[in-house]
């Protein structure tokens, strides 16, 4: 069985890495990837939600 997770893209955020591990920390599971990543990856997971986390411009 997948585990569910949700998704933190980096757009460039200082704050994207603390984001995660705050998500980690109240026990969800989080990949953290950049927006190149290949569309494969998310066939192999059992995504419940995206959070976008960008830069100053």
């Amino acid at each position: 069985m997948k585990q569910d997770t949700i998704v933190v893209f980096d757009y460039g955020s200082q704050y994207t890495r603390l984001i995660s591990r705050r998500l980690r920390e109240i026990n969800v599971f989080c990949d953290l990837v950049y927006p190149e990543i290949d569309k494969s990856f998310f066939d192999e997971r059992n995504i419940k939600g995206f959070i976008l986390s960008g830069g100053p411009n």
